[in-house]
């Protein structure tokens, strides 16, 4: 079957709903074994079912440095993210109106490289997420904690749980339409995504010690 060997990946979406205009972000998290270093990587938005990215509001990675395993990172979208959810983000870029922060909810949201691959990709590339399974307008998408690997691009709906207002959307494993999630709800979820990579196998039981030879046992010849 298949070992998770994990790497960087998005594992929270958030748009509040009583404070969407300044409390969105995106948080990221090492679930590999290895440091990574972001040199060159960014964050990238398809906005409205385009095909093409808003490559202009890219957000630049680099100045987070090198997440160790199991770090997470916060990218906010304005200041106002520390009095929504209580600590500091790591990161606030110059806002922009088609910043990967600024997602109404059904945008499209990578990680990528250098080489501009797609390292993890949260919704479908061309597909408007309005009414669909990536829907998450005024509410939050959590990665599911089985779902531990980056996709390269490939996104796996039952691989999040997702909170919406209002969608109309229908197949979906796990996403909550009607249900939107208030800042305060969403601080609860953040931070807290446990990586289940399996443990390492136990080692093989001790050989019990060799006694040696085993001697016949000795009879006494009738007299």
């Amino acid at each position: 079957g298949h070992v998770p060997t994990g790497g960087l990946i998005i594992t929270a979406i958030g748009d509040p709903n009583d404070a969407s205009s300044s409390c969105r972000f995106v948080e990221i998290h090492n679930s590999g074994d290895s440091n990574i270093n972001l040199s060159g990587y960014e964050l990238q938005r398809w906005s409205n079912g385009s095909s093409n990215p808003d490559v202009g509001s890219n957000i630049d990675l680099s100045v987070i440095g090198t997440m160790a395993p199991e770090q997470y990172a916060w990218i906010a979208f304005k200041q106002a993210f520390e009095g929504c959810y209580g600590f500091a983000p790591t990161l606030i870029p110059a806002a922009s109106g088609g910043s990967p922060l600024n997602s109404n909810g059904d945008d499209i949201i990578a990680i990528i490289d250098a080489a501009s691959n797609i390292i993890d990709v949260f919704g479908v590339v061309g597909e408007n997420g309005t009414n669909t399974c990536h829907e998450f307008e005024d509410g939050v998408a959590v990665r599911a904690s089985s779902n531990t690997d980056p996709n390269g691009g490939a996104w796996d709906e039952s691989g999040w749980i997702v909170y919406s207002d209002e969608s109309a959307a229908s197949g979906c494993t796990n996403h909550n339409a009607n249900q939107p999630q208030n800042a305060s709800d969403i601080a609860l979820l953040m931070n807290n995504w446990a990586s289940p990579r399996p443990p390492p196998p136990p080692p093989p039981p001790h050989a019990p010690p060799n006694p040696g030879p085993t001697r016949p046992a000795c009879r006494r010849n009738p007299r």
